[in-house]
C-alpha cells in the first residue's frame, strides 16, 4: 500500500495533495503568517501524516490545548497535543518564545511527540521496524515501563532528558526540522527568519543541557534512578501479564510486548545497565558522534539517514547558526535556562 495512501485512511486535511515541499513551505515566514490558527493546526497535522506514513503507523490525531507554561506537547496514547500558545502569532512572554520561533518549536513538537507514538507502536509491533536496531528497541521498551518524569529537583530533568526515548526523540525531530529547511532553501534559496529563530533557539537549548548537566547532575543522582529503576522493572516483571500497553486502540500485555522484541528478563536488566552508561557517559563528556545534540558543535554530523526511506543533508549554512549562538552563550545563568518539559508518553500504564 502506498504510504501516503496508508494515512489517508485515518485522517486526512485541506493539504493532503500537496507536494512535501509544499507542506514545508507553511512554515515559513511569508506562508505562516498568513494562516489561520485553524490552518496552521491543519498544517501540524498534514506533518504528523506523513511522518507516520513513512514509519507504517497510524496517525494521530493533532490537538492544540491550553497547557501550562514550558510545556510544548505531550502525546498521551492517542492524540498529538501542544500547547495552544505556539498557534498563535503574539509573542509569548511567559513562554519565552519570540514569534519568529513558535512555527519551528511547534513543528518540532509535533514531530517529537509523533516520535514517541512511533516508539510505543514499534514495541508493540504496530509499525515499520527496519529503521530501528534490536538494541534499540530493547531499551525502548525498557524505558517505556520505567520512563523518568521531571519534578522540582533540578537533577531530575537532565536524567528524564538523556532517557533513551527522549534523546531519540528529541534527535529525530531536530534532524528532520534541518533536512526539512534545507529543502526549503533548494527550492527557494534564499534563508528563512522562523527556520533560522527556530533552530537556533532549539540548538541553543541542547547545547546548553550538555553544559549545565555536568555540573548539576550528579554520580549518585545517576546511580539513585538506577536503584529505582531496576526496582520498577523487576514489579513489571513479575506482573508482566497484567501490565498493559495500550497505543491507540491497540493494546498489548507486557509479556508479548517482550516477545516481539525479542528479550527476556536479563535483557531488560542489561538495557537498564545500558541507559545508566549513556547517562553518565552523557554528563562526563563521552558523548557519540551520531547523536544529535553533540552534533551542534559539528553541523556536518547533524544530518544521516532519517527512516528507511529518506536521506536528508545539512549544508555549510548551518555552520553561521552555530557560530552565533557560540557568540551569545553565557555560562552564568544556569537555573534561568533551564526548562523542563513535563511528557504524556507514559500515558495509560
Amino acid at each position: 500500500m502506498d504510504p501516503l495512501a496508508y494515512s489517508r485512511k485515518y485522517t486526512r486535511t485541506q493539504y493532503k495533495d500537496m507536494q512535501d515541499e509544499d507542506v514545508y513551505l507553511l512554515f515559513t515566514e511569508d506562508k505562516w503568517r498568513k494562516l489561520t490558527m485553524q490552518k496552521r493546526l491543519e498544517a501540524l497535522q498534514e506533518i504528523e501524516c506523513r511522518m507516520a506514513a513513512r514509519q507504517r503507523r497510524i496517525p494521530c490525531k493533532v490537538v492544540g490545548k491550553k497547557m501550562q507554561p514550558g510545556c510544548q506537547g505531550v502525546f498521551n496514547g492517542q492524540e498529538l497535543v501542544i500547547n495552544f500558545s505556539l498557534l498563535q502569532s503574539a509573542p509569548a512572554s511567559r513562554f519565552g518564545l519570540r514569534a519568529e520561533c513558535k512555527p519551528i518549536i511547534a513543528l518540532d513538537t509535533v514531530l517529537h511527540e509523533g516520535r514517541h507514538a512511533f516508539q510505543r507502536a514499534a514495541v508493540i509491533g504496530c509499525a515499520n521496524r527496519r529503521s530501528v536496531s534490536d538494541e534499540t528497541l530493547q531499551s525502548w521498551l525498557m524505558n517505556q515501563i520505567s520512563y523518568a518524569g521531571t519534578t522540582e529537583k533540578p537533577s531530575d530533568f537532565f536524567i528524564y532528558a538523556f532517557q533513551p526515548i527522549e534523546r531519540d526523540a528529541r534527535e529525530f525531530a531536530g534532524r528532520t526540522i534541518a533536512g526539512i529547511y534545507q529543502r526549503i532553501m533548494n527550492i527557494t534559496g534564499k534563508r528563512d527568519g522562523n527556520f533560522e529563530q527556530g533552530l537556533a533557539r532549539i540548538r541553543k537549548e541542547k547545547m546548553d543541557e550538555y553544559r549545565y548537566a555536568s555540573l548539576i547532575l550528579k554520580t549518585e543522582d545517576i546511580d539513585a534512578r538506577s536503584v529505582q529503576v531496576r526496582e520498577e522493572i523487576c514489579a513489571m516483571l513479575a506482573c508482566r501479564d497484567e501490565i498493559q500497553i495500550p497505543y491507540m486502540d491497540t493494546t498489548v500485555t507486557l509479556r508479548e510486548s517482550m516477545v516481539r522484541c525479542g528479550i527476556d528478563d536479563e535483557g531488560m536488566m542489561q538495557a537498564m545497565d545500558g541507559q545508566t552508561k549513556d547517562i553518565r557517559g552523557i554528563v562526563q563528556g563521552e558523548r557519540e558522534k551520531h547523536d544529535f545534540m553533540d552534533g551542534l558543535d559539528e553541523p556536518g554530523l547533524l544530518m544521516q539517514q532519517l527512516d528507511a526511506d529518506v536521506e536528508m543533508r545539512v549544508t555549510e549554512d548551518l555552520d553561521s547558526i552555530v557560530a552565533r549562538i557560540r557568540e551569545k552563550l553565557d555560562t552564568t545563568d544556569i537555573a534561568g535556562r533551564i526548562q523542563t518539559k513535563p511528557d504524556g508518553f507514559r500515558a495509560g500504564f
